[in-house]
């Protein structure tokens, strides 16, 4: 968990799967860039600091009325929520850094916010995903840590998340987590994407507490104080470190959140065009219930990456191993027979 004071670093990563037919690959997507484009992080938990995605002030900062572990952004209408040491879930007007309502999430601590593409915030308790219903607080369980697998096909115990989620534009969720016993190259925060219920590992990044994605970027904001972009997110199971190249620096970071989060695929919208601060969405209305974990948008055919150039490539230009490496071996066995996995959002 997230200790003031101390730089006990934990990232959940999140799979990301590709829905294709393997007898007919889709075109590749172009990226579409948001007019506007916000990164937030929380260094000391309760400063709420808005960057540009080269690292550069995009607003003053905002104090918030409590220390939040982690953040989320509703890129569909602008909501944004903030989570307590005591799974105190608050919507909290993002100009002024007043609680708008507050919920509290059903048994005990939740670390590590996420809006899912339906609007339920994904959330971490101990070695478990759920999400909790932003107008009532009741939570769900939504995915097993444990079943997540390293390149190798092995699956561990000892799971847990200090970190984030991210909610990727195909629907697949990245996670940043811990766990002590998954042979690592280089230690620090555990990058997993989940995608269609099943998790699998990339690789490491340096000890981070908060996750975002903007303008197809994603970045990773560290305990040591340090805003970090990924260089390329991996599609493919590894061990080895992720590159990351840092754009800021602060004081310890809690949480992050960015205006792309929870499957903003286009700019379509308000919220993902420039959001209205104070926005309440599910203040009397429940959300979508969302499918497995990661469930994948057809839409889209690919995990959409860090680096504009990689983004939306397509998997034209790759082969049934790479898909293997992320779905498996019956998963690419799947794929070949043309089979399709969809999403109902």
């Amino acid at each position: 968990m997230k200790v003031p004071g101390k730089a006990l670093a934990m990232s959940i990563g999140v799979v990301v799967g590709v829905s294709v037919s393997f007898a007919s690959v889709p075109a590749a997507q172009a990226t579409v860039a948001c007019t506007h484009a916000t990164l937030f992080a929380t260094p000391g938990g309760n400063t709420l600091k808005k960057y540009n995605i080269d690292g550069t002030s995009a607003g003053a900062d905002v104090s918030l009325a409590t220390a939040y572990f982690d953040i989320a952004f509703d890129s569909t209408n602008g909501t944004f929520y903030g989570i307590n040491a005591n799974g105190q879930l608050d919507i909290v007007n993002i100009a002024t850094g007043a609680v708008i309502r507050s919920v509290n999430a059903s048994a005990g601590f939740y670390n590590s916010l996420s809006v899912l593409p339906t609007g339920m915030v994904a959330a971490s308790q101990n070695d478990k995903i759920v999400y909790i219903n932003p107008r009532t607080g009741a939570t769900t369980d939504y995915f097993d840590m444990n079943d997540i697998v390293d390149d190798g096909g092995h699956t561990y115990s000892g799971w847990s998340a200090a970190g984030d989620f991210i909610t990727m534009a195909d629907g697949s969720l990245i996670a940043l987590l811990s766990n002590g016993n998954v042979p690592v190259t280089t230690s620090g925060t555990i990058v997993v994407r989940i995608a269609n219920g099943a998790g699998t590992v990339l690789g490491t990044v340096p000890p981070s507490w908060g996750g975002a994605r903007v303008q197809d970027k994603v970045f990773v904001a560290g305990a040591d104080g340090e805003l970090r972009r990924i260089t390329s997110l991996p599609l493919v199971a590894g061990h080895g470190a992720i590159a990351t190249t840092t754009i800021a620096s602060a004081d310890g970071f809690y949480g992050a959140a960015g205006t792309e989060d929870s499957d903003a695929s286009t700019c379509s919208t308000t919220g993902r065009n420039g959001y209205t601060p104070g926005v309440d969405e599910y203040a009397t209305t429940d959300p979508g219930t969302p499918s497995v974990a990661g469930a994948l948008v057809s839409s889209e055919t690919t995990p959409n990456q860090s680096d504009p150039s990689l983004s939306n490539t397509g998997v034209a230009g790759g082969t049934l191993a790479s898909i293997a490496g992320v779905l498996g071996l019956a998963g690419a066995a799947l794929l070949a027979l043309g089979l399709r996995r969809r999403r109902a959002k």
